[in-house]
């Protein structure tokens, strides 16, 4: 998986920890996580368009969320960084080498190596799907409420 996630399911909890109504611009979301803003403002570009985000121009536009931090998962955020295709992409090897070669046909069979594969991801998938902006933030809140005091405190300050 691309760091790139990481990276967006940082900002997209640092703009559900954001005072309502708050718009940050990419320059300000590339500074408070240390990212470099031309490859950042890309990847925010991608969360406007999944319609994770929305964007405002101007000075005093920027990205916030475009639904409620509840409506907004884990897997929405990774779905729009690497797209929906599965991560695991069985190239069939097993039709390949010597079994294949000793037991024409056998590369039929199902694959067990993807439907296990496939299981694992479907759990994955589930568990980031169950994981909102929301219970991200109030957990973030209970267990480090320092952080998600000095977020607002230097979003309040730009």
């Amino acid at each position: 998986m691309a760091t790139t996630v990481e990276w967006m399911a940082h900002v997209c909890l640092t703009l559900a920890c954001a005072p309502p109504g708050t718009s940050l611009q990419a320059a300000a979301l590339a500074e408070f996580h240390g990212l470099p803003k031309p490859y950042l403002t890309k990847q925010l570009q991608a969360l406007v368009k999944s319609g994770i985000l929305r964007s405002a121009p101007g000075v005093r536009g920027g990205f916030s969320l475009a639904r409620p931090s509840s409506e907004i998962t884990l897997m929405d955020v990774v779905v729009a960084v690497e797209g929906p295709a599965d991560l695991f992409q069985c190239t069939a090897i097993r039709k390949n080498g010597v079994v294949a070669a000793a037991a024409p046909g056998s590369g039929d069979l199902p694959c067990i190596v993807q439907l296990e594969m496939k299981k694992a991801e479907m759990a994955w998938r589930k568990a980031l799907a169950s994981q909102t902006l929301e219970n991200l933030a109030e957990r973030l809140e209970q267990g480090a409420p320092q952080v998600v005091t000095m977020t607002r405190e230097w979003i309040r300050a730009i």
